[in-house]
């Protein structure tokens, strides 16, 4: 056992013991807010996982009976994981690319009559333009 029970070896430490005689102690004195000890077992496996360390190999160390738990529990902290899918909404979506000599104000729109007008003849939308229409 790695916390062997201070009266009898051959027993486990009781949890609140080690939690309210040591460990609320030590944060007092470190200075640091109140945190759950088990945290610090999320806080080792997200951080394996964020370094890039294998889904088996923390698998092992938190020692679940699948793999799927792991990627349940602590699959968020997987970095890049979503990073295809969004690269790919990202390329279907974005637009062309605009040649920089392109003026979109000097674009050639049709009257009425399909001759064709610049549009900084025309005006803003909602504007009455130089053909007397609402633009």
């Amino acid at each position: 056992m790695v916390f062997p029970s201070p009266t009898d070896a051959s027993k486990p430490v009781d949890t609140a013991f080690v939690r309210f005689k040591h460990w609320y102690r030590l944060l007092s004195v470190a200075g640091l807010r109140s945190l759950k000890l088990h945290a610090l077992r999320h806080t080792y496996a997200s951080l394996l996982l964020q370094d890039g360390e294998s889904l088996a190999y923390v698998k092992e160390q938190m020692g679940h009976s699948s793999i799927q738990v792991t990627v349940d529990v602590y699959g968020h902290f997987i970095p890049g994981k979503n990073r295809g899918a969004v690269e790919r909404l990202a390329s279907a979506t974005s637009w062309p690319a605009v040649r920089p000599d392109f003026d979109a104000t000097m674009t050639v729109a049709a009257d009425v009559q399909g001759r064709p007008v610049n549009m900084r003849q025309i005006g803003a939308p909602g504007r009455l333009g130089m053909l007397g229409t609402t633009v």
